[in-house]
């Protein structure tokens, strides 16, 4: 039986194989998500204590994950250690303080594990939602997504899963078909909530949608491959030697050839995906070569240029300065907060109310740069005027002058 884990269920329900084809492949590079990893114990942290007391998180701590998943203290010098910065902080604390506002803590499940595939007959990882909120006539599961790629509470696998554990392990059979389902995806850092409401009986179909692909996958009969998006979306860890990915990012080119605005817009559907297809073909070759020591054919591993210098001690090189008697405008460069830095001084309370006020007004940002997206991107589009030809309108009597 293959386990299968309600976090990935938007990959193996939309592509049966692919949970077949993982077996035994390495997660690759996790430095992304190990910041994720350190912001959910952090949100989880802030939700199940009042305040950073000793012993908890603070800002200007160093944590890593470790091997076995728990989070370990760190110093700034550990090679995978990652800091609880101001900004790290104030992301999660938008999410800590939408939970609190929402419910009592007596109604909050934080980061517990629910059964899932069990109540299916299968084996299977615990759903573990970062929050649910029960109430007498409905749930909330929240999840807090830390990354920059927009996440869409509609028909979400995942957290549709952890519903139907929650459902099935809190109150059994004892709600009805209009018992209500909220689904909610936090991204602080995208400055978004995105919410998604069902019933029993609206959000039955996806539950229903989920068994069946898991008794494909755990019977290993009629799996399918179905490439598409959620292969470098779900981070699939076989898209890089995957042949029906292959073939569904090269086909459908049209040749270079008199192209019209149809055929750029073929290839252009197709750009984002070889992309990706490349990015996760690197990625396969350098863990085979790095990782696990295999030769790449016509290829060698070398040491690339070396990091950026830094002191190997700094007080050390301070103490040094001073003693050599340099000035302090040699050896000191001082430079203006940033607006982002200035306004994590207001929200600690270093910048008073009136004094922001009127720093707000200094305030600048450029707008975005114009940017082509697919029609399904859910911004709004800009509306572009014809450009203008600034030459004025000539005759033949405009140019005798010149002859």
């Amino acid at each position: 039986m293959i386990e299968l884990r309600p976090s990935a269920a938007g990959k193996w329900v939309n592509c049966t194989q692919s949970a077949i084809d993982e077996l035994g492949k390495p997660e690759g590079d996790t430095s992304n998500a190990d910041e994720g990893t350190i912001a959910h114990w952090l949100a989880a942290s802030r939700l199940t204590t009042e305040a950073a007391e000793d012993g908890h998180p603070k800002v200007g701590s160093f944590y890593r994950v470790a091997a076995d998943g728990t989070i370990e203290l760190a110093t700034a010098e550990d090679e995978d250690a990652i800091e609880v910065t101001q900004d790290m902080w104030n992301y999660v604390d938008e999410y800590v303080n939408a939970i609190k506002r929402t419910a009592e803590p007596e109604n909050v499940h934080v980061e517990e594990a629910f059964p899932v595939f069990e109540l299916l007959g299968y084996p299977g990882a615990k759903g573990t939602p970062d929050a649910v909120i029960t109430r007498d006539d409905g749930i909330e599961v929240h999840d807090l997504k830390y990354g920059y790629n927009p996440v869409h509470a509609k028909d979400n696998l995942q957290l549709a899963s952890y519903a139907f554990g929650v459902i099935n392990t809190l109150y059994y059979d004892t709600v009805d078909d209009d018992f209500k389902i909220t689904l909610n995806i936090h991204q602080p850092r995208l400055k978004r909530v995105d919410v998604a409401e069902y019933t029993i009986a609206t959000i039955r179909p996806l539950w229903e949608l989920i068994r069946q692909r898991a008794h494909v996958i755990q019977h290993g009969e009629h799996t399918e491959y179905n490439p598409g998006e959620h292969c470098h979306k779900h981070y699939c860890k076989a898209r890089a030697t995957c042949t029906a990915l292959a073939k569904h990012v090269l086909s459908g080119i049209p040749d270079m050839e008199g192209l019209e605005n149809a055929d750029i817009a073929e290839k252009l559907s197709k750009v984002e995906a070889i992309r990706k297809w490349c990015d996760a073909i690197e990625a396969e070759a350098y863990t085979l070569a790095v990782d696990q020591r295999q030769h790449i054919p016509g290829y060698k591993v070398v040491e690339g240029r070396g990091g950026a210098r830094k002191w190997r001690d700094a007080l050390e090189a301070e103490e040094l300065f001073k003693r050599l008697r340099l000035k302090n405008d040699i050896v000191y460069k001082y430079s203006l907060v940033s607006p982002t830095q200035a306004e994590a001084l207001q929200k600690e309370g270093k910048i008073g109310p009136k004094q922001w006020e009127k720093i707000k007004d200094l305030i600048a940002r450029e707008p975005g740069k114009l940017q082509l997206v697919p029609e399904s991107d859910k911004r709004q589009a800009v509306v572009l005027e014809d450009p203008v030809d600034d030459m004025p309108d000539l005759d033949d009597d405009d140019f005798s002058d010149l002859i």
